[in-house]
């Protein structure tokens, strides 16, 4: 008789929970390792701890710059635990280790900091994006770092933010190689998770980041990554950015996570979309993510311009908000960079100008058009359209043709007269905001300039200045553009001096405190106004998506310019075109993709 025994193995995938971790972590079990794939499927956090005396500015910094620095919760001085996070943990010994920063000088590595933590003390959870890392391999998205057992790969960009009190430094991007058949499905996957950083910042082309091919495999902080040869370099923007702010404040004591080495919260991936946060400024995690989205969509660069290599993350949701927070607002357009030709005013601009005003109007704000002499019979043009188009313009848009200087005269007067033009609208207006769409800027020289760099010095009233006054006197300034030489751009000159061609002589020098770099400046402005009723909307204003965008307003908005003598500013032979792409191609599609992401907010 023979007796065959049947062995049944099951296999038990055990999770631990993350205050068994933290207890382990503090227990000194652990040890000193990253988190990356522990507690899976729970929100991970990085932390800043400082002296209270900084607390408040520590928390612009993060609200100014929320794509690196995504806050969660801020305790109160002396408080240990994480609050809603995990109530039960102690912050002075669940990480498995800390930076310790003197006078912003990196002093030590440690496992605890019981013997230097003080009840002055406010501990800050910053979002991190191991907190989607189970959402992207449930997805069937494989998380390279993961399945290598090794830690992100973590690189300081050239993107610097915004600075608030002692608290500055560059954006700092986690990179995940994703399959490129996948690529899409990951910033899907992602896009949701908007405390955790969201979709990725940047996709490709780690150069237009200031990551050099060699800089790639060997990353800033954390560990290098196989890349697959199908893989396609996926950058996220990363908490580690704290770091880099904490050591550019200099502060006496100052302590951080170490890079990849997380607090695990107790809040599971999948109650992340209920939690409040301080970044959130009273706005919900669904209008943020269709923020970030509408952000992602405007950059594109079909021209191949590189403007990818100059855009800064945050501005397109701290600009919707401004606008939402205004009631008056001017916009000036105006690149009138076909010189040969009596109208040289060409079609980005005016379109996206007029449209932005649309939606203005449409969500009961009042708003005031400005430009030269050049560009006024355009827009006198385009904006009877939309009047005809839509009524309710007539009473709440009105617009300023500015002739304020002899054009003959040298620059400098002609920029101390306007000046004070300039100040007196502000004031007369009661402006709450001023945005420059496309609007021609004053380079370095003194000189305003084509992207060929040919001056066009006789055709401009020089009103750069109405951003800086503007900005002097409280106002929130705005500037889109696609190049580099449009007005509001010199928030990101370093950067257009660097990367854009011919950069260092066309570049703007006036910045504007939030500035939209899209693939075309229409764009810019079509995602500034959808962001902008997604964020404002109210049931009595009427129907969010016909507010945030119409198609066939813009096309007949943009056949009024045309009649009136506008042109493409690339193929000024082309009939209803822009920046040389057909607006029945191109940029009909575009606006379908902005109305998409309106149409999937509403109905989430």
């Amino acid at each position: 008789v023979v007796v065959v025994v049947v062995v049944v193995v099951v296999v038990v995938v055990f999770v631990m929970k993350p205050e068994e971790l933290r207890k382990r972590i503090g227990d000194g079990v652990h040890g000193m390792k990253d988190t990356s794939g522990c507690c899976a499927g729970y929100l991970q956090a990085n932390i800043v701890i400082l002296p209270s005396a900084h607390a408040d500015d520590f928390e612009n910094f993060c609200k100014e710059n929320y794509r690196g620095c995504p806050l969660l919760f801020r305790s109160k001085p002396g408080q240990v635990d994480a609050g809603p996070l995990a109530p039960s943990s102690d912050i002075r010994n669940q990480l498995p280790a800390y930076e310790v920063f003197m006078d912003g000088k990196h002093k030590e590595r440690v496992d605890n900091i019981n013997d230097l933590y003080t009840d002055d003390f406010v501990t800050f959870y910053v979002g991190c994006s191991f907190s989607f890392e189970q959402a992207l391999q449930e997805g069937g998205v494989p998380v390279r770092n993961i399945d290598q057992g090794t830690n992100v790969s973590m690189y300081t960009t050239t993107r610097p933010c915004d600075k608030v009190g002692p608290f500055s430094g560059n954006l700092v991007v986690s990179m995940r190689p994703i399959p490129s058949e996948l690529v899409e499905k990951a910033i899907d996957l992602t896009a949701p998770y908007v405390l955790a950083h969201g979709a990725p910042f940047h996709v490709d082309n780690p150069q237009e980041l200031g990551i050099s091919n060699e800089k790639l495999g060997s990353p800033d902080y954390g560990d290098a990554v196989k890349i697959e040869n199908d893989d396609v370099c996926c950058f996220w923007a990363c908490g580690v950015t704290c770091l880099e702010a904490v050591k550019s404040a200099n502060l006496p004591l100052a302590i951080t996570h170490s890079p990849g080495c997380m607090f695990v919260s107790d809040v599971k991936e999948d109650e992340l979309s209920t939690l409040s946060a301080p970044i959130l400024q009273g706005l919900t995690q669904k209008q943020m993510a269709a923020l970030n989205t509408l952000e992602f969509l405007v950059k594109e660069d079909p021209g191949g311009r590189r403007i990818n290599a100059i855009t800064l993350p945050n501005q397109l949701w701290l600009a919707c908000v401004d606008l939402v927070n205004s009631s008056k607002i001017i916009i000036t357009t105006g690149f009138p960079c076909l010189i040969s030709r009596d109208i040289p005013t060409e079609s980005d601009g005016p379109l996206g100008s007029i449209a932005l005003a649309r939606t203005l109007v449409l969500l009961q704000k009042e708003v005031l058009l400005v430009v030269e002499e050049c560009n006024g019979g355009v827009m006198e043009a385009g904006l009877e359209a939309a009047f005809a188009l839509e009524p309710k313009m007539r009473e709440k848009c009105s617009l300023k043709v500015l002739k304020t200087t002899n054009l003959d005269l040298p620059m400098e007067e002609r920029i101390s007269a306007t000046d004070k033009v300039v100040e007196a609208l502000l004031k007369t207006f009661c402006a709450d905001a001023v945005v420059a769409i496309e609007r021609a800027g004053i380079s370095a020289s003194g000189h305003y300039h084509t992207m060929r760099a040919n001056v066009m010095d006789h055709l401009i009233e020089p009103i750069d200045h109405i951003l800086t006054i503007a900005q002097k006197m409280g106002i929130a300034t705005i500037g889109i553009g696609d190049g580099g030489n449009e007005l509001g751009m010199g928030k990101v000159l370093a950067l257009v001096e660097k990367e854009i061609p011919l950069g260092e002589k066309i570049g703007c020098i006036v910045g504007a405190s939030r500035v939209i770099v899209a693939g075309v400046s229409n764009w810019g402005a079509d995602g500034l106004a959808a962001g902008t009723a997604i964020l404002a909307f109210k049931e009595d204003s009427g129907t969010l998506e016909e507010i945030a965008c119409s198609l066939d307003f813009s096309r007949n908005v943009l056949q009024a310019t045309y009649d009136a003598g506008c042109r493409d500013g690339i193929a000024a032979d082309k009939d209803m075109s822009v920046d040389g792409m057909s607006f029945d191609n191109e940029h009909t599609k575009k606006l379908n993709a902005i109305k998409d992401v309106v149409h999937a907010f509403i109905n989430k």
